[in-house]
């Protein structure tokens, strides 16, 4: 799976529109669907910003989800 794949498949999981992650990653719908096909190479910038809406950017860049511990807020030092 390539990272256009995963990138599209983040989206879906997040339930996402091509344009809406676009406007969310700072691009247009047009190079959404470049990243989607593989077409176009995706900035560093594109990763910061969607980030920020839930997207698994390890996962995107090497294939493994990120694990993530059940705790409660609580127990979090911040």
């Amino acid at each position: 799976m390539s990272i256009g794949d995963r990138i599209k498949e983040e989206r879906e999981r997040l339930g996402y529109s091509q344009e809406a992650f676009a406007n969310a990653g700072g691009v247009s719908k047009r190079s959404q669907i470049m990243y989607e096909q593989n077409k176009t190479e995706v900035g560093a910038g594109y990763f910061s910003k969607i980030v920020e809406i839930g997207v698994d950017i390890q996962y995107i860049l090497t294939g493994k989800k990120l694990m993530l511990i059940n705790c409660k807020k609580t127990e979090l030092s911040i």
